[in-house]
């Protein structure tokens, strides 16, 4: 039991919470807090000495009000090991004195206390006021799933032992606070992480419905989950009850790489990729016809195609308000999207939702395991949960390798065409069971160009010397609508389109039907797959890595991810625009070829360096010596070297990888 003081508190915990939550990473506001306490649930710490409470606020700020979980615990001395931010302040209480609040994350009581309820189907602790010794009810409750998969070790049938030796917090998070914790459950030692949701919404969270879905069936292409915690509470300005999922357990995957940062090394170094993507695709393939078994499917009727369809084309006229040039495709996306209402539509099932590389770890012994199955964080949690086209995860993943070959072509003046196409083909061949996939399929022909319209809108409003990959991309899959490009047939970045001959492939639908219509198979560990080498050390931030594997690396001029909406609010990357460059190239009238000026090449960029030489177009003439085979080698050690980004997400939090 918690026990209560009737007291008086200066400043109150709304007040302290407001100073404070404007500068978390995971809050969603821009202006002034203006916060509601709505409810509060509490656990209780077997010694009796910190109070740990999580408070349900709804901030009223903005538009749309957006509602917060923020646990805190109340001590009567400060906590050492808590870094500073994780301190809120001082709070003056009129019976027990001083008390000194912490965000409860960072407190491992709390962490203790928050994984026993989840692993062993615990509830929030029951009130009772000291002076008087009655009981007060709780306004927000909570109920853990128990440990999945496993029976109680007890009569009681509730308990599993349970001991949690340390606990830290993941520093390189954004809209969710994930704890790492060693612990001996049952007399196993294992690692897991607990992953806190800051923003609560009214439903069950994709991340925990799908992945417990998965592991429930067997699956090793996820993370085991090992539970959840779910909450319950009232409005009390309207009265309406609410429940929504506050926080989930899983395995920890220690060091481990994800997707994005294999791909972008073999990119760099233009090294094959197919293998990796071809498994890449067959994993997805895999967690595809599992979800399809054990979730919910539904028929793509007229209603659902034609609100899908509209929600393109309020994407088309997004993304042309946001740069004016896509109005030149403007007629031929919309035979794209109107080629939907006729096309062979699978059944629509429960999908990832917010699929690229950076969601895909490579772990040792069971191949490429999936990750945050939240979906994209800035639609609403019911568009999230509907049944959608299998695709879209598709076509998300071949953005994802353009932007790993675009990455590399603005950065480094390498062009990648051929690596993304290889790259795409060999994973839509491992994705389809019939032998390839073909991207003239309709569905995921307008999928993917929606997904390249998205990337474009948020690139021009928040990276704007990034836009020329998904600019590249709209242009492409636009022109090969209208000339009969084959649309696998990748180009840098302004150039125009090759015709190539269209090629033939199976559709969405047979690719559907070719795994089973929906039957799922459960997956193994991929036969003679080796766990990549491990990446050399990153200069560190003093963030950690949002999956746990090691600090992130210092900032570089690359894209932070290998899709469009993860780095809302962080620093753009450097360089000047490389699609502003193309146009003034463009623009420019025709003249003869000039000689570089010193320290240029032709096109205007700096020319390289090499053992204090300047290298480049008229080097020889100014008695520069040019690059041998030596230094060839050198720079290609040193690119190999250099730091890669870490993709964290819109949000961000992995351990799943901070979108």
């Amino acid at each position: 039991m918690a026990t209560i003081h009737r007291a008086t508190l200066e400043p109150d915990k709304v007040t302290i919470v407001s100073r404070w939550i404007a500068d978390r990473r995971w809050y969603a506001g821009t202006g002034t807090p203006a916060l509601r306490q709505l409810a509060a649930y509490r656990f209780d710490d077997p010694d009796g000495e910190v109070g740990l409470e999580t408070l349900l606020l709804l901030d009223e700020s903005g538009a749309s009000p957006v509602l917060y979980q923020v646990p805190l615990s109340y001590r009567g001395a400060p906590l050492e090991s808590a870094p500073e931010r994780a301190f809120l302040g001082e709070m003056q209480h009129s019976v027990l004195g001083t008390r000194y609040v912490y965000d409860a994350a960072y407190d491992p009581v709390y962490a203790t206390e928050l994984l026993r309820a989840i692993v062993q189907g615990g509830s929030e602790a029951g009130q009772v006021v000291a002076d008087s010794g009655e009981s007060r009810p709780s306004t927000a409750t909570c109920k853990g799933s128990g440990l999945l998969g496993t029976r109680p070790r007890h009569g009681d049938g509730t308990q599993h032992d349970l001991a949690v030796t340390s606990a830290r917090v993941l520093t390189g998070e954004q809209s969710n606070t994930s704890l790492i914790a060693n612990v001996t459950l049952d007399g196993q030692e294992l690692q897991v992480i607990t992953k806190v949701f800051r923003v609560l919404h009214d439903g069950r969270n994709p991340d925990v419905e799908l992945q417990g879905s998965l592991t429930a069936a067997g699956s090793t292409r996820v993370p085991r989950m090992l539970g959840w915690l779910q909450g319950g509470w009232t409005d009390q300005a309207t009265g309406t009850r609410h429940t929504g999922d506050l926080a989930m357990a899983q395995q920890f995957l220690p060091g481990v790489q994800d997707a994005w940062r294999e791909a972008l090394r073999a990119a760099t170094d233009n090294r094959d990729f197919t293998r990796e993507a071809r498994a890449l695709g067959e994993a997805t393939a895999d967690v595809h016809a599992q979800l399809a078994a054990g979730q919910p499917t539904a028929d793509a009727d007229a209603e659902r195609v034609a609100g899908t369809i509209a929600g393109m084309r309020a994407r088309l006229e997004e993304a042309i308000a946001a740069d004016p040039s896509v109005a030149e495709h403007r007629d031929a996306v919309e035979r794209v999207f109107q080629r939907l209402e006729s096309a062979d539509w699978p059944p629509l099932q429960r999908v990832h939702g917010d699929y690229h590389l950076g969601q895909v770890l490579d772990a040792p012994g069971l191949g490429w395991v999936l990750l945050d199955f939240e979906g994209e964080p800035l639609r609403p949690l019911a568009e999230r949960a509907e049944p959608d086209a299998a695709v879209r995860d598709v076509a998300g993943m071949l953005r994802s390798f353009d932007y790993a070959a675009g990455s590399v072509q603005q950065t480094d003046g390498l062009d990648r065409t051929a690596w993304a196409r290889d790259a795409r083909t060999a994973f839509l061949e491992g994705y389809a069971a019939d032998g390839g996939l073909s991207e003239q399929d309709p569905l995921l022909r307008a999928y993917e160009l929606d997904k390249a319209l998205y990337e474009l809108v948020y690139e021009t409003r928040h990276r704007p010397d990034w836009v020329g990959i998904p600019r590249a991309a709209v242009d492409r899959l636009a022109t090969a609508q209208s000339t009969g490009d084959d649309m696998n047939t990748e180009r840098p970045q302004g150039d125009s389109p090759t015709t190539t001959g269209a090629r033939t492939g199976s559709t969405a639908s047979s690719v559907y039907l070719a795994r089973g219509g929906g039957q799922g198979r459960l997956a193994a560990p991929l036969p003679g797959r080796a766990a990549a080498p491990a990446a050399a050390p990153a200069p560190t931030t003093g963030d950690e890595r949002a999956d746990g594997s090691g600090p992130a690396p210092s900032t570089t001029p690359r894209p932070t991810c290998c899709c469009a909406g993860c780095t809302a609010g962080r620093t753009p990357p450097r360089g000047a625009p490389e699609q502003e460059r193309s146009d003034r190239a463009r623009a420019a009238p025709a003249r003869r070829p000039r000689a570089a000026a010193p320290g240029r090449r032709r096109d205007g960029r700096p020319a390289a360096r090499l053992r204090g030489h300047l290298v480049g177009p008229g080097a020889r003439r100014r008695g520069a010596r040019l690059p041998g085979r030596d230094d060839v080698r050198r720079r290609r050690r040193a690119r190999r070297r250099r730091p890669l980004p870490l993709p964290p997400d819109a949000r961000r939090d992995r351990h799943p990888p901070d979108r």
